[in-house]
């Protein structure tokens, strides 16, 4: 954990072009970045998939910046609340993270590889296996204004395969790993917004190598956050989503200090408490190369992105290059 915040720390205060969200498509004659929807513009079922314009978000560190919130997402998921630099705490977690939904769409697929199946999920349709609110009360139906409830708004993930009598009639794997993808990422949604709630913190950085390759969950994260915080709250992402353990490693190896636990006592709650995050790595590694486990239990992906960073900010330290993962120190 101290690797993984060492690494996002320096990425966000170095690297130009590192972090970015998602908004929906900017009305014309519209030069603001905020994106947001008002009620009578809402999308339809697909919601999230509305929200699809990259938005760059390049962000220096300041006393300002913080506190801010840490959600990596692996095997499981950890909630870091971060206080400043080398300041941080595990706040929350949840055992529903990644490995669940890989775990999971091994059992109800065919699919032999992570990356194949978000690419399956990309082509299906949710809506053929979760129950929405307009399935239970109608499409116009006047208890929708009381609800203030969009029909669109699924009430139960996989709820329409109980009713059916033969319940893969019209259901292909690609329906049911969308429909699954959706499933974990709201509920992750969720339990980021609500640590940010509690500890009044508006922007969640997500990482992991849950979200390499995988459009549909950060959007989705990007939706939920602005849509329940009314705005006031912001997802945002990194390039890099998957590697901030193995450079926060790479940091501490060439003595760059920083990142320490507000309490030690915090190790033994993190073992209770949800999954590994994504990418975290130990102190002497994880974060990148291969599909497997890290030493925090996070889920640590092949295909290396490092290699496409843009720029650094001016200053001592390691810095990203084109032709190599990492430069030595200027």
């Amino acid at each position: 954990m101290d690797c993984l915040v060492a690494g996002l720390q320096f990425a966000l205060a170095g690297v130009v072009g590192e972090c970015y969200t998602f908004k929906p498509p900017r009305k014309e004659n519209d030069e603001s970045d905020s994106g947001r929807t008002t009620p009578e513009e809402k999308p339809t079922s697909k919601s999230s998939e509305f929200w699809s314009r990259k938005v760059q978000r390049d962000t220096i560190e300041t006393e300002k910046s913080y506190p801010y919130l840490l959600v990596s997402i692996g095997t499981g998921v950890s909630v870091i609340r971060v206080d400043g630099p080398g300041e941080f705490e595990r706040i929350s977690g949840s055992t529903i993270g990644g490995g669940t939904y890989w775990g999971l769409c091994r059992l109800l697929t065919d699919v032999e590889s992570f990356d194949t199946i978000l690419d399956l999920a990309d082509k299906g349709d949710a809506d053929k296996v979760d129950m929405m609110v307009g399935d239970i009360y109608g499409k116009d139906s006047s208890a929708l204004e009381k609800l203030n409830l969009p029909s669109s708004v699924v009430a139960s993930s996989f709820g329409k395969l109980v009713s059916k009598t033969e319940v893969a009639a019209g259901v292909e794997q690609q329906d049911l790993a969308k429909a699954l993808l959706m499933m974990i990422t709201n509920n992750i949604a969720q339990v980021a917004y609500l640590n940010a709630q509690l500890h009044s913190t508006h922007r969640i950085y997500f990482v992991g190598n849950f979200l390499r390759h995988n459009n549909i969950s950060m959007q989705r994260l990007a939706y939920s956050i602005d849509f329940w915080s009314k705005g006031e709250m912001e997802a945002l992402f990194l390039e890099h989503e998957g590697y901030f353990g193995a450079l926060g490693a790479f940091l501490r190896e060439q003595g760059v200090t920083g990142g320490r636990r507000r309490d030690a006592r915090r190790r033994s709650q993190s073992d209770v408490v949800g999954g590994g995050g994504g990418g975290g790595g130990g102190r002497k590694g994880g974060g990148g190369g291969g599909h497997g486990l890290s030493d925090n239990g996070a889920i640590s992906g092949s295909g290396s992105k490092l290699g496409n960073v843009a720029k650094t900010r001016s200053g001592s330290g390691p810095s990203f290059d084109s032709k190599r993962r990492f430069s030595t120190f200027k």
